[in-house]
């Protein structure tokens, strides 16, 4: 028998001929929901059980083409032999898919999209960005919390006193929930960028990773452009030289007269340590820490 075609249509499989019929089809799951989630995570469950009926029910002696990479993939695991053909080849042949409804397809692209978010929410890359912004927009908030705080004034009014009690409680409630959230981002950002953490500190190294959108376009960035990375307003005459890197100096204490010079070290130290953590996953944080103590050091001696 002349070669067919296999190719998924939304939810459901389709073996097309060399004339456009359908020779056979199958469901992927009970519902556009297990079918994208069985898709979306490597074609488990309903998915391999559509194909598993589809080879059953096909006619014998048929032998199969398919331009779907995933198709081929799943076949081939499941010991059906059946050859890979470019994108384009198969163009013919999806054109000659029975067209859906359209409440099926609207369903259908739903579905995958969660699944799609949920895939990319379970990447630990993703989930660092993500904490990493809510940290610092919490932080944020707190410090506001904290500032009107002190121009609260209570003395002299029972209700006023009684809301700054409630209003305590919840910052502190508040504080306990950045802490936490800190301690996340941290925990996360040590296991992905080791060297651009022990370098900058952990919390700085999330928020650089998640002002790039990721490792990978932190790590094609030059020390100059890590430098600017989160400043606020665009750099000019009188702009800012300086982006997030400089948050990381507060644990290192530089003469406030050197600061900007220490802060320019630090950028170029950081570009290399998320070289490393993206390229190589060498662990060469010892070598940068001690450049950075010399040159904190050597700062600290022309200062006095």
């Amino acid at each position: 028998m002349a070669d067919a075609v296999l190719l998924r249509g939304g939810r459901r499989l389709f073996l097309i001929s060399p004339h456009g019929e359908v020779v056979r089809q199958e469901a992927i799951g009970k519902d556009a929901e297990e079918a994208a989630r069985s898709i979306g995570f490597g074609w488990a469950g309903a998915g391999d059980e559509a194909i598993v009926r589809l080879r059953a029910n096909a006619p014998p002696g048929l032998s199969l083409t398919t331009a779907d990479p995933e198709i081929h993939v799943r076949t081939a695991a499941m010991g059906w032999p059946v050859t890979l053909l470019p994108v384009d080849a198969g163009a013919a042949a999806r054109a000659s898919m029975p067209s859906r409804p359209i409440a099926h397809e609207r369903a259908w692209l739903l579905a995958r999209a969660r699944v799609e978010m949920l895939e990319a929410a379970a990447d630990p890359e993703e989930q660092l960005i993500a904490l990493a912004r809510e940290e610092e927009r919490t932080e944020r908030s707190l410090d506001r919390e904290v500032g009107a705080a002190s121009a609260w004034i209570s003395e002299g009014a029972p209700t006023l006193a009684e809301h700054a009690t409630s209003w305590t409680s919840f910052r502190e409630a508040f504080a306990r929930h950045h802490a936490l959230l800190r301690g996340r981002v941290e925990d996360v950002a040590r296991e992905l960028v080791p060297n651009l953490s022990e370098i900058v500190g952990p919390r700085i190294a999330a928020r650089l990773v998640a002002a790039a959108n990721g490792r990978a376009a932190l790590a094609r960035m030059t020390a100059g452009r890590l430098q600017l990375l989160g400043a606020r307003r665009r750099p000019g005459a009188h702009g800012p030289r300086f982006g997030i890197i400089f948050g990381a100096l507060r644990g290192f204490d530089p003469p406030p007269a050197r600061a900007a010079a220490f802060a320019r070290s630090l950028a170029a130290l950081a570009a290399i340590a998320v070289k490393a953590d993206v390229s190589t996953q060498r662990w060469i944080a010892p070598e940068l820490v001690r450049r950075r103590t010399l040159r904190l050091a050597r700062l600290r001696r022309e200062h006095a």
